[in-house]
């Protein structure tokens, strides 16, 4: 994470507190390897499926914590270990 901050956010003793350096693009962050696309338009159609994939894994978490507080039983338990 003090990675990801240090690429998007200014530091406290340059600028003010909470600032977003000037070249930085919330979602541009961790796409190293050849792995971010060149073209704006893959870009965004990569931002989009990242933010699908995220909201599904909150939503089963969700599920996950509804389950442990019906049944009494640990995640681990539900599933046989």
């Amino acid at each position: 994470e003090a990675l990801r901050a240090s690429v998007g956010w200014v530091e406290p003793d340059v600028g003010p507190l909470f600032t977003l350096r000037e070249k930085y693009y919330p979602g541009d962050v961790g796409l190293y390897f050849g792995l971010k696309p060149t073209d704006a338009n893959e870009f965004v159609d990569m931002q989009t499926k990242e933010l699908s994939n995220g909201r599904l894994a909150m939503l089963a978490v969700a599920g996950m914590c509804v389950q442990e507080q019906i049944n009494g039983q640990g995640i681990l338990e539900n599933l046989g270990f």
